[in-house]
C-alpha cells in the first residue's frame, strides 16, 4: 500500500496546524504503511535538471536530493470557509484550486486548470479564462486530446470573466459539493468575486462583490470574435481564435448593460450576478436554443448531491444527482455524459456535446437517476500463489 501523501488532520485544520506537524506517525498496513504527514518514502524522484519528486501537488516539487529524498516542502491550501472547515482532497476535477489558488498570467510555473466538462477552465490572478472542451479536441492515430493553445494567457481561444476594479486577485477553493466548486476571488483580506462551476454543466454562475464585471476576448469583432445575440439582460458572442469555435450566452441579473459590447474588452454594468453559458452550437445558434439555454441561465447551482441505493434482491445500483441552490431544488440544464442517458429513462432536450467523457446530453430537471447491474467483483489471483487446487478455484468462481 503507498504512504498517504495527506496529512489529513493538518489540512483539516488549516495553516496553523501545519506548523505544528512535525512528526510524522507511521502504521503499519500489509507490506505497506499509511503515514499521518508527508513521508518523502512515498515518493519518486527524479534528477532532470534538479531534483524532483512526483507528488499529489500537495507539495512542491523540488527537494534537496534523491538519495535519500530530501525533505518536500508542503503546500499550504488556499481555503476559506466551509471549505476551510471540510477535508481538503486531491485528485478531484479542480484540485489545482485548493493547493495552487490563482495562476498567475504568463507564468508557466503556475499552470492549472479545472474541468468541469464539457468546459475547461483557468483559474488566474484576474479571473478565469474560460474555454469549450469539444472546440478544442482533436484526434490523432492514438488519442483524442485538447492541447489548449497559448496555455498561460489571460484568453485566446474563449473568453475571460475579471473585475474592473481589481486586476491582481488571489484565488481561494471556498465550497465544494459531489459535483460543484466555488472559488472566491481575493483583494488582501477583502472578498471581490465568486464563481460556481457544476461537473457536466454548461453553465458557470458568477457573484460579483465589489467593482463590475468584464467579459475579455482576445479580439475585437471581426475573425476572431462577434456577437450573435443582444437583447434584454443577454448577450451571446463567438470566439474563433486557433480553429476552435466557441458560443457563449452571458445573461445578467437586474438590468444589465454591455458596455462596448463589440470591442475585445466588455464591462457588465448594474449586475451583481452573471451566468456564462457553453452553447453546444457548431454554427449561430438559433432562437431556440438561445430561448432554451437562457431560460435556466439565472437559476444559480451551488450544490449537486450524489447519492446511490442498492437493491438487496438484484444488487442493482441507482444513482441520483440532485441540483439545489442554498439547499432547495433548482431546475437546471443538467449535462447527462454516456454512463448517465444509456442507463436512465430520464427526458432529454435535443442539445448534446462532444465532451471529454463522450457526447453529453441536457435534460431540464433539478434531479436525475440512473441504475447500473451489480455482478460483483473478483480481484485478480495472480498464478503460483501457494498450494491451492485450480479445478475447485473455478467451480467458486462459477
Amino acid at each position: 500500500m503507498i504512504s498517504n501523501h495527506i496529512n489529513r488532520l493538518c489540512l483539516f485544520f488549516g495553516a496553523l496546524a501545519l506548523s505544528q506537524c512535525t512528526h510524522a506517525a507511521i502504521t503499519a498496513v500489509g507490506a505497506g504503511n499509511i503515514s499521518d504527514t508527508i513521508n518523502s518514502a512515498s515518493y519518486r524522484c527524479n534528477v532532470d535538471n534538479g531534483t524532483w519528486i512526483w507528488n499529489a501537488g500537495i507539495t512542491l516539487p523540488g527537494v534537496s536530493s534523491c538519495n535519500p529524498i530530501g525533505a518536500p516542502t508542503q503546500r499550504i491550501p488556499q481555503l476559506v470557509s466551509p471549505a476551510a472547515d471540510k477535508p481538503t482532497m486531491t485528485h478531484r476535477w479542480w484540485g489545482s484550486v485548493s493547493f495552487l489558488g490563482e495562476m498567475k498570467i504568463g507564468n508557466p510555473a503556475d499552470a492549472g486548470f479545472i474541468t468541469p466538462d464539457p468546459i475547461t477552465a483557468r483559474v488566474t490572478d484576474r479571473g478565469v479564462r474560460v474555454m469549450g472542451i469539444p472546440a478544442g479536441l482533436r484526434s490523432n492515430n492514438t488519442q483524442t486530446v485538447y492541447a489548449v493553445p497559448d496555455p498561460f494567457s489571460e484568453v485566446f481561444d474563449g473568453i475571460a470573466v475579471g473585475n474592473t476594479q481589481f486586476s491582481t486577485m488571489e484565488a481561494f477553493l471556498k465550497d465544494y459539493s459531489d459535483g460543484s466548486v466555488t472559488v472566491q476571488w481575493r483583494s488582501g483580506a477583502t472578498p471581490v468575486m465568486e464563481a460556481t462551476f457544476v461537473q457536466g454543466s454548461p453553465y458557470v454562475y458568477f457573484n460579483v462583490l465589489q467593482g463590475n464585471f468584464t467579459l475579455l476576448t482576445k479580439a475585437a469583432d471581426g475573425g476572431e470574435k462577434g456577437v450573435f445575440y443582444q437583447q434584454g439582460n443577454q448577450l451571446g458572442l463567438w470566439t474563433n481564435v486557433a480553429g476552435n469555435r466557441n458560443y457563449f450566452l452571458i445573461s445578467g441579473s437586474d438590468n444589465p448593460t454591455f458596455s462596448g459590447a463589440n470591442g475585445n474588452r466588455i464591462v457588465v454594468n448594474n449586475s451583481r450576478r452573471l451566468t456564462l453559458a457553453l452553447m453546444p452550437n457548431t454554427t449561430t445558434p438559433d432562437a431556440a436554443s438561445i430561448q432554451t439555454f437562457g431560460q435556466y441561465a439565472l437559476n444559480a447551482v451551488d450544490k449537486v448531491n450524489i447519492s446511490y441505493a442498492v437493491n438487496p434482491q438484484t444488487q442493482a445500483v441507482t444513482v441520483k444527482h440532485q441540483y439545489s441552490f442554498q439547499g432547495q431544488p433548482v431546475t437546471t440544464l443538467a449535462g447527462l455524459m454516456p454512463m448517465h442517458w444509456k442507463n436512465s429513462s430520464q427526458a432529454v432536450t435535443p442539445y448534446k456535446v462532444r465532451s471529454a467523457h463522450g457526447v453529453t446530453r441536457f435534460a431540464a430537471t433539478s434531479e436525475f437517476n440512473y441504475q447500473l447491474p451489480f455482478v460483483g467483483v473478483l480481484p485478480y489471483l495472480p498464478e503460483a500463489i501457494g498450494d491451492y487446487d485450480p479445478a475447485r478455484l473455478r467451480s467458486l468462481i462459477n
